[in-house]
């Protein structure tokens, strides 16, 4: 069964999840994509038989005003191939389809009624002017960067090599709704295609230290950052990849190849989220990007939505932007290839390079933690002797569940202090964990 099986089958994901037949038109798809943009998110599933992904996309985004944001993938739904549209909450409430209103109502997608459309308005009045949507104030069209100008059309369209003429820029902008309508660029535009957005917006910068050691503030490396998003994510990269410790792996045919600790999958997801998350409007804000020995430290000045914790991100979970005109840049640039599914992957990423599990704080911002593996000697005297034992008798593969655990191996001890034991295991990436609530296990790496 799939992954998409699976979560199609929970019934906790009902009112955020819509399969439509396999006759649905994309009019139908579009009224759904409307309803979770006004409803703080979710994912519809449309038959993927006969139709591209860039018909699709297009009939969407010309049925729904103003301009959505949202992901189509390709996956399949017992057996069948299907499309997969990540519908984030909008912020630009409400979205019209074709005409109507739709909400969520429970697990129905129903029109708005006039007390609905009233109380969305009230709230939209209330809710000041997004800081990527004010007017970038000095930018002109000779501060856009030509080469990020021409990465960004060569992804949107498909161009290859593209030749610039000074009348191409303003209407880039306008699609990506970066253009207000006096003519003048915004923030957004700044970041994501400004050649130094820096000198408008000094907290821009992507900050980037390598320590010598965990406990003091001596480093070895250490750059700022500057120009438009994209830049900044891969010169990121960069910097991880020249002072993270390379570790040994071998090919089927036993040639060695050296690669990062962390798994760049994992890296580049993360950097991603945090430029996409961070609250731009703070001055004393940014992105900063912490190398240790034996860990990796990435924090940016946003915040989790209101009542989320770690346990959320470790769930599918409907993506919630706080700047969604930065998010949309990403994607369509590449950057992301589904909304809401970052942390998902990153957990996937460290699991398969058998990293500990990632860490998230949310207090003066989020940080997301990287620890590199420790060795089988500081695991093992780390452990114990419920863990070594269950270790030493569980057959790799096998899924234990947390009563069987207590059972066979922690009779001694409560249930909390049993399933300590098992996150622990999980987190020095001795297990992996799969379901949830009642249904979780654990499976020896």
């Amino acid at each position: 069964m799939s992954s998409l099986d699976q979560m199609v089958k929970n019934p906790k994901n009902k009112q955020r999840m819509v399969v439509l037949a396999a006759n649905a038109t994309a009019a139908l798809a579009a009224s759904h994509v409307a309803a979770f943009l006004n409803s703080g998110g979710g994912t519809v599933i449309a038959p993927g038989e006969g139709q591209e992904a860039s018909w699709l996309d297009a009939q969407l985004r010309s049925l729904i005003s103003p301009q959505p944001l949202f992901s189509l993938a390709a996956d399949t739904l017992g057996g069948r191939p299907v499309w997969v549209i990540d519908v984030p909450g909008g912020k630009d409430l409400p979205f019209v389809c074709d005409g109507t209103i739709f909400l969520r109502r429970g697990e129905d997608t129903v029109k708005a009624t006039a007390a609905d459309l009233q109380g969305m308005l009230q709230h939209q009045s209330q809710v000041t002017e997004r800081w990527e949507r004010r007017a970038a104030m000095g930018l002109e069209d000779q501060d856009l960067s030509q080469a990020e100008l021409n990465q960004t059309f060569t992804w949107m369209h498909g161009a290859g090599d593209y030749e610039w003429s000074p009348g191409d820029a303003p209407e880039l902008m306008r699609t990506l709704g970066f253009r207000r309508p006096d003519g003048s660029y915004t923030n957004a535009g700044d970041v994501c295609l400004g050649e130094t957005p820096s000198i408008r917006h000094p907290q821009i910068r992507l900050r980037a230290y390598a320590f010598v050691s965990e406990t003091n503030d001596l480093f070895n490396d250490h750059q700022d950052f500057d120009g438009p998003i994209a830049l900044l994510i891969e010169e990121a990269r960069r910097f991880i990849a020249r002072n993270v410790q390379q570790r040994a792996d071998f090919n089927l045919d036993l040639t060695r190849v050296s690669q990062s600790v962390y798994p760049d999958a994992a890296i580049r997801e993360a950097l991603v989220n945090a430029m996409a998350h961070r609250d731009y409007s703070a001055h004393s804000g940014g992105v900063t990007l912490k190398i240790y020995p034996k860990s990796l430290e990435i924090w940016n000045s946003g915040s989790l939505p209101e009542g989320w914790n770690q346990r959320k991100l470790h769930e599918t979970h409907p993506s919630i932007p706080n700047n969604p005109d930065i998010a949309n840049f990403l994607y369509k640039r590449g950057f992301m290839e589904r909304i809401g599914r970052g942390t998902l992957k990153i957990l996937e990423a460290c699991r398969q390079a058998k990293l500990p599990e990632p860490q998230w704080e949310s207090v003066d911002g989020v940080r997301l933690i990287f620890r590199a593996p420790v060795s089988m000697e500081e695991i093992s005297s780390a452990l114990n002797e419920r863990q070594r034992s269950f270790l030493e008798h569980a057959k790799p593969g096998r899924p234990y569940s947390p009563r069987e655990y207590r059972n066979d191996f922690a009779a001694d001890v409560g249930d909390r202090t049993a399933r300590r034991d098992l996150e622990e295991m999980e987190r020095a990436g001795l297990l992996r964990r799969e379901g949830r609530g009642p249904a979780t296990v654990y499976i020896r790496s």
